[in-house]
């Protein structure tokens, strides 16, 4: 729900197609890596995974949510934050 940057409502991380019969069942695994949880920060000039609450969403479509999951992810790396000549130090501070 926060991120320090703009980011999409929802992003597709991965998907499966299974053909199923009526009544039919078939499990389906995803593995989710750091990667899937981060953005390409421009003032970093790298990917970052920000530590926070995420809502993962399986459905059979993006207006099709059956089952959601909220996880928290605790980011372990350190960023150093870089001064440009668009920088506040309004941002520094936070």
């Amino acid at each position: 729900p926060e991120s320090s940057l703009q980011r999409p409502v929802k992003e597709l991380k991965g998907f499966a197609k299974v053909s199923l019969g009526p009544g039919e069942a078939k499990p389906v695994t995803f593995t989710l890596t750091e990667r899937d949880f981060a953005f390409y920060h421009p003032r970093h000039q790298d990917w970052i995974a920000e530590s926070g609450e995420f809502t993962i969403a399986l459905a059979a479509s993006s207006k099709d949510v059956r089952l959601t999951e909220t996880v928290d992810l605790a980011s372990t790396r350190k960023l150093h934050y870089t001064f440009d000549e668009y920088s506040f130090f309004r941002e520094f501070w936070e």
